[in-house]
């Protein structure tokens, strides 16, 4: 009986502990980026908040944190579509342009590329306004070929029309364009 009664006051401990910056970590932080309810949103915000207030927090490094599988935190806000996550990653110094690459059968997609994939059209004009963002990054494809953002924005038909645009507007170019820039070079 006495263990029915400690574990609550156990896990109220440990949820004071993790809200407070001294215990604000990658898993912590890689949990609240993989739930897609509003309260994780607010949680990761208010984290952010926190680890940017603490002087003893690396806040670059926390938050280009990566999953076992090599995706980061700004990955899996955009795989779940949370716009508040991505700005707030963003504003953070999240890596835009970091390539989801731990895994051999990874494709290697940025989090642009998630964005432009699922048709997040908030999360994709947030990218192109970013100043740190390449939206020529080139990744692969399922059957071992190459594509980019927009490449994929345009694959993906009707729901990808907005991103294609805003993506275009911002310079974006497909394979095949990039491609023709670079021919009779060894670059790509």
């Amino acid at each position: 009986m006495m263990y029915r009664v400690g574990l609550p006051l156990f896990l109220c401990v440990l949820t004071t502990l993790v809200c407070s910056s001294t215990f604000i970590n990658s898993a912590f932080l890689i949990d609240l980026c993989a739930d897609e309810t509003p309260a994780s949103t607010a949680k990761l915000v208010d984290a952010i908040a926190t680890a940017k207030a603490d002087k003893n927090t690396d806040l670059n490094t926390l938050v280009n944190t990566q999953t076992d599988i090599g995706e980061s935190l700004l990955h899996l806000a955009c795989i779940w579509g949370d716009p508040i996550k991505v700005k707030a990653l963003l504003e953070a110094g999240a890596d835009p342009n970091f390539r989801a690459n731990k895994q051999r059968s990874s494709l290697e997609m940025t989090p642009l590329t998630w964005c432009a994939y699922a048709g997040y059209t908030d999360a994709v004009e947030m990218f192109v306004k970013d100043k740190g963002t390449n939206v020529n990054v080139i990744v692969r494809k399922e059957d071992g070929g190459s594509h980019t953002a927009l490449d994929i924005a345009l694959l993906i038909g009707e729901r990808g029309a907005a991103e294609a645009k805003l993506l275009v507007d911002a310079g974006a170019k497909t394979y095949e364009q990039i491609l023709q820039e670079v021919k009779g070079h060894d670059e790509i």
